[in-house]
């Protein structure tokens, strides 16, 4: 189990609730410039939590390289995003929700990995 200071195990569960909830709330926008924002929030997000694994004092190469994965994917999406405005297409719409899920599931595997961290004082 790895092991992290309560202060680092708190701010990292909100900074990976803060991707997922990103995510879905993102997805149930209509304009492009709205799920675009989300997304980079959720980004955002996803960069802290990589920047406070890397803090630990025993790092876990499968989780880094699922992070990245995942990094990679939220990227791609919301470059995909910058090209379009107004509303998005229905084969547009299809590839981009298939991307999401792709994305929320590798994330939510990251998830219960760190559900398993430990906080100490």
């Amino acid at each position: 189990m790895l092991r992290l200071a309560r202060y680092l195990k708190d701010q990292l569960d909100r900074a990976s609730l803060s991707v997922c909830l990103n995510l879905a709330e993102g997805s149930g926008k209509t304009s492009t410039k709205d799920r675009k924002r989300f997304y980079e929030i959720a980004l955002a997000s996803h960069r802290e939590t990589q920047a406070i694994l890397e803090l630990m004092p025993q790092q876990n190469i499968e989780l880094d390289r699922m992070a990245d994965q995942l990094g990679g994917g939220l990227f791609n999406l919301i470059r995909r995003l910058k090209g379009g405005g107004g509303k998005l297409k229905f084969s547009t719409e299809w590839h981009l929700k298939k991307e999401r899920t792709d994305i929320l599931s590798k994330f939510l595997t990251i998830l219960f990995f760190l559900l398993e961290v430990d906080s100490f004082v």
